[in-house]
């Protein structure tokens, strides 16, 4: 299992939910098991909105990353050859990166900014 986090500065919820529907119900050719794990909001101070302390940052960190919303998820390579489990990696990252600017671009062009 591999975990990938996302981190969202000033989207509107409604964005937030639309992404969500489009990145997990993406047909990857990597991926496979692809599934949402977590899902906090930060206020940009040490506490997240629930008054939790985050444990994986210090104060210092959250400041610097100001108010945010971050997703977790987690997702399976499917399999190969031990020889070419390296290139499927890079093709892994490469295909999540395509797929999340094609998103942007998609709400982009139809929320008409």
């Amino acid at each position: 299992m591999i975990r990938c986090k996302l981190t969202f500065r000033g989207y509107a919820p409604e964005y937030l939910q639309r992404f969500e529907k489009a990145f997990i119900g993406h047909q990857f050719t990597n991926i496979e098991n692809l599934k949402k794990i977590s899902a906090k909001h930060f206020d940009g101070h040490y506490n997240d909105i629930l008054g939790e302390r985050d444990e994986h940052c210090d104060s210092n960190y959250n400041d610097i990353l100001g108010e945010r919303d971050e997703i977790e998820y987690v997702y399976e390579m499917k399999s190969v050859t031990d020889d070419l489990k390296q290139h499927k990696l890079c093709a892994t990252l490469a295909e999540i990166t395509h797929v999340l600017k094609e998103i942007q671009n998609t709400s982009k062009r139809t929320s008409g900014t």
